[in-house]
């Protein structure tokens, strides 16, 4: 049977779970077009995919932002930076869909980052 899916992704930097945990990855259906990736963060957990539908590029990036008050918390601003530069990059060339989990704060939280009692985003 052939498969009707690719997987991209890409393992967690510097991993300490003994399981194996962690990094980023995106399913992307064959019949949608041809797909690769092309970037890689070197220091944050970005990927993007690029689908090519006919005529039409399609930009798909999957970014995991840790919460910074974790162990493998990082200055966010610095990720957000990044991944607006590419938003700015790509969408010249073609669409842009941004899916991740950016650890945003649900309930009666803010849905924002705040560091040392500033709000960053």
């Amino acid at each position: 049977m052939k498969k009707s899916l690719s997987w991209f992704s890409r393992e967690r930097q510097k991993q300490k779970a003994r399981s194996g945990e962690g990094g980023i990855g995106i399913i992307v259906k064959k019949s949608i077009g041809k797909s690769k990736v092309i970037k890689v963060s070197k220091l944050y957990e970005i990927m993007w995919i690029e689908v090519i539908r006919e005529e039409e590029k399609i930009y798909l990036a999957a970014v995991y932002m840790s919460p910074e008050s974790s162990a493998r918390g990082i200055d966010s601003s610095l990720q957000f930076a990044e991944l607006e530069t590419d938003i700015i990059k790509f969408s010249k060339e073609g669409q842009v869909i941004v899916m991740g989990d950016f650890n945003a704060r649900i309930g009666n939280q803010e849905s924002s980052v705040i560091r040392n009692g500033k709000r960053v985003f």
